[in-house]
């Protein structure tokens, strides 16, 4: 299943096909509400995704919300706007406002080195909380393909993994570049986990519930801590061109900071629109926050997309922790 979010410029819109939707937000002209069927039926069959939900607002022109396909492709259920997905690395726009609140309350600084906090990994001294905010610290992926992380989840879906395991077989492996250098790493945000909850001596989760989920009223989002995900959900499913194949779903704390929450698409737009407008940093922390990733590139373009305007989710950073466009995919 997918979950998409998007902010976008009047140029954005492009695709010839019409598909049917259970739109339950819809202030876009005919033509615009074609186009966005169009963009969201060629993703659909093109990568063969058994069900996605999609909120896109164009400042001005209006808003869209809908849900396309299947919940569960044995039953035939459909795919609910209401449905609770893990939304992924999204989690990390989460993580990131909760480390510049401590850094705005005067409790953590962005230039203060890791090795307070974990010594054990390699380069701790020369590796900054900026550094594992803005994705240049160096610091392998566990949450990469071939990773002794994954091959443990694969072999055993349902176990649970603590943050200090993951640091440890990132440390194992060690580093993949020297800090400074640009390099898409969900340990940095482990361990920023980590470092949140040592210094408020909270839960990640309690700390976004209170500093975030709660100050916003984003009532259908949560930070999961299971393999359980609130009604309405829907079934993972692994897609090839040739097949779609149910998964379980692994434990969302062995995701923690890095991608352990769950949330419904309208949430998502509360917090996007949030996100964009610094709502609960400081004009100058929400600034830097924007520019988090920034080294890493952007997005390519979405299928069915062949014009972009500066606004598009095309120009969006690939890191998750500064964007005010979301994704999962």
């Amino acid at each position: 299943m997918s979950i998409c979010v998007g902010s976008f410029g009047p140029q954005a819109y492009a695709g010839a096909a019409t598909s049917k939707a259970a739109a339950v937000i819809d202030t876009f002209s005919p033509a615009t509400r074609t186009r966005l069927n169009g963009i969201v039926s060629e993703a659909l069959n093109r990568y063969h995704i058994p069900g996605v939900v999609v909120f896109v607002s164009a400042p001005g022109e209006g808003m869209w919300e809908g849900a396309y396909g299947r919940a569960d492709l044995t039953t035939g259920q459909p795919l609910s706007s209401e449905a609770h997905l893990p939304i992924g690395s999204v989690t990390k726009t989460f993580t990131a406002t909760v480390i510049l609140q401590l850094v705005q309350k005067g409790l953590l600084a962005l230039s203060a080195p890791i090795s307070r906090w974990v010594p054990q990994v390699q380069n701790a001294d020369q590796i900054t909380v900026r550094m594992l905010l803005n994705m240049t610290s160096g610091i392998y992926d566990e949450y990469q393909s071939g990773s002794e992380l994954l091959n443990e989840l694969k072999a055993q879906p349902r176990r649970t993994i603590t943050p200090e395991e993951i640091v440890r077989m990132a440390v194992a492996h060690g580093p993949v570049d020297p800090p400074g250098t640009p390099g898409y790493s969900s340990t940095n945000y482990v361990i920023l986990g980590m470092i949140a909850q040592d210094t408020t001596h909270q839960t990640m989760g309690s700390l976004i519930t209170s500093e975030i989920l709660e100050p916003l009223h984003l009532d259908q989002t949560s930070y999961g801590t299971s393999a359980t995900l609130p009604a309405p959900s829907a079934l993972d499913y692994i897609v090839s061109d040739s097949s779609r194949q149910e998964v379980l779903l692994y434990d969302l704390s062995n995701l923690g900071a890095a991608g352990a929450m769950v949330s419904t698409v309208s949430d998502m737009a509360a917090w996007a629109r949030a996100l964009g407008s610094g709502e609960l940093l400081s004009a100058s922390l929400a600034t830097q926050q924007l520019q988090f990733g920034s080294e890493l590139g952007t997005f390519t373009p979405l299928v069915g997309i062949t014009e972009c305007s500066p606004n598009s989710i095309t120009e969006i950073p690939q890191l998750l922790s500064g964007a005010a466009s979301l994704w999962r995919v």
